[in-house]
């Protein structure tokens, strides 16, 4: 059941929300209907009290938010067995309460969180205190070599779109909001986890390819005897299957497909998509499927360290073992509000085919796109270069931090390994430049988000791409 009616936004200030003491019952400065998903600024240019964001100079008049705390409020009714609460995307610093309790909190704009709940059989009263992440950013006490771009030291601490800060490609607003649905359902108690499908190799003659799976589920069954895991694949008469008991919650399949369709890069060959289907099943009942398209390819970089002053050296894309020319270009946030990029995305990937690209960035001072994006790119062959969310700024390297980006990049790879255009993870944009604080002593290998933590999460969760 998405809760997307009946919401209402309180903007509060810090002097209100000191004298009341409880955000739960602040009056506010404000109070207006909310849209869910939807952000604190669209709310108040629809109440009819702000001018249109999006023209001319009306971007100032919606700075004096960016100290407010946002309250966003719903009631609804659960069904029978709801004990599940998803949200899609907050932004983002932000504590979650239902009937007055406080059950959870989040402080990633780029994760999706689910929160166990047990709602009354009645009316049930959600909501949602969003801090004002310019003054939470306050709470954290910068190294002396950390440094950003002289408008967004904000964006160091806190994991949210860098450019909502500011950029030459985007106007300023911090924001805040509910930027993706927001759900109410039942938990699943034996369900699969991550599924993981490899391209391990691929013959030189490309009819064999040596595959890997790797899965996981959940049971609150302490015996797994009566388990098994099934995986299918179909792509018009090419076929795959493996069965096997699940002797642990966990484990890897490998095996070969003979004469597999390859996918290729547009301009190099097809894009032949596999039906996958996983599923678990006990005594013969299937519990939980998970199915997804995927294509069989390998991709490699092939790379020297540098380039010399003659020239020499090598920046080289293969898939399946062929070289790929790429024609490409970077994608950046289509909208300055994230809850409107869903909307803008058909038009923006239209553009992407019509101009001819086998290539994209996604670029690291945006944010991750949603399977849409990714789904696009596999049917066209246009390979994804995919930045981890980092842009312009000489990040900190404490171990706070270090935890904070662990868990994002691994919840990230998980989401999206399975997509075939995703053709390199990137560790972030142009922060090498500013490490150190732009100090020439700094030596960018000493970077330990880049070199240590995100390559370990590549390394581990995905070792076949670079």
């Amino acid at each position: 059941m998405e809760l997307k009616h009946n919401w209402n936004l309180t903007v509060v200030s810090p002097k209100e929300l000191a004298e009341c003491g409880n955000i739960l019952e602040a009056v506010g400065m404000i109070k207006v209907p909310a849209t869910v998903p939807g952000c604190v600024e669209l709310d108040l240019f629809a109440a009819g009290m702000l001018g249109d964001p999006y023209v001319g100079q009306n971007p100032y008049d919606y700075r004096f938010l960016e100290d407010k705390h946002l309250l966003y409020t719903t009631s609804f009714e659960a069904e029978e067995g709801d004990d599940l609460l998803h949200f899609g995307g907050i932004d983002t610093v932000a504590d979650i309460y239902l009937n007055g309790e406080k059950i959870g909190h989040t402080e990633n704009f780029f994760l999706e969180y689910d929160f166990p709940i047990r709602p009354k059989a009645e009316q049930n009263l959600l909501a949602v205190h969003i801090y004002p992440p310019v003054l939470i950013a306050r709470n954290y006490e910068l190294p002396a070599f950390c440094s950003a771009q002289s408008f967004n030291y904000e964006t160091l601490y806190i994991r949210k779109v860098a450019s909502m800060y500011g950029w030459d490609i985007m106007p300023r607003f911090v924001s805040g909001g509910l930027y993706r649905s927001v759900t109410v359902g039942k938990q699943r108690k034996t369900k699969l986890g991550d599924i993981g499908l490899f391209t391990v190799d691929v013959s030189r003659a490309g009819d064999r390819a040596a595959m890997q799976m790797s899965w996981r589920f959940e049971t609150e069954d302490t015996l797994l005897c009566d388990y098994e895991i099934r995986v299918e694949g179909v792509c018009g008469d090419s076929r795959f299957s493996l069965r096997e008991p699940a002797r642990f919650t966990c484990g890897v399949f490998r095996f070969t497909v003979e004469q597999p369709k390859l996918w290729y890069p547009r301009n190099y060959g097809e894009q032949p998509l596999y039906r996958v289907a996983v599923s678990l099943i006990k005594k013969g009942e299937v519990l939980d499927t998970r199915e997804f398209n995927f294509g069989i390819r390998t991709v490699e970089l092939l790379r020297t360290s540098t380039t010399d002053a003659e020239g020499n050296g090598e920046f080289c894309f293969k898939v399946n073992g062929k070289k790929i020319f790429l024609l490409g270009t970077n994608w950046v946030p289509t909208d300055a509000f994230p809850c409107r990029y869903e909307e803008r995305l058909p038009k923006a990937l239209e553009e992407l085919r019509d101009i001819g690209c086998n290539a994209v960035r996604v670029w690291g001072g945006g944010s991750y796109q949603s399977h849409e994006f990714y789904d696009f790119c596999d049917r066209e062959g246009i390979l994804v270069w995919q930045d981890f969310c980092m842009g312009c700024g000489a990040y900190p390297n404490d171990q706070a931090f270090l935890d904070a980006m662990r868990r994002e990049a691994t919840y990230i790879v998980k989401k999206l390994r399975n997509h075939p255009s995703i053709a390199l993870w990137a560790g972030d944009n142009e922060c090498d430049e500013l490490g150190g604080g732009g100090n020439k002593r700094f030596n960018p290998n000493d970077n330990v988000i880049t070199r240590r933590v995100l390559a370990e999460v590549v390394r581990t969760e995905d070792l076949t791409r670079p």
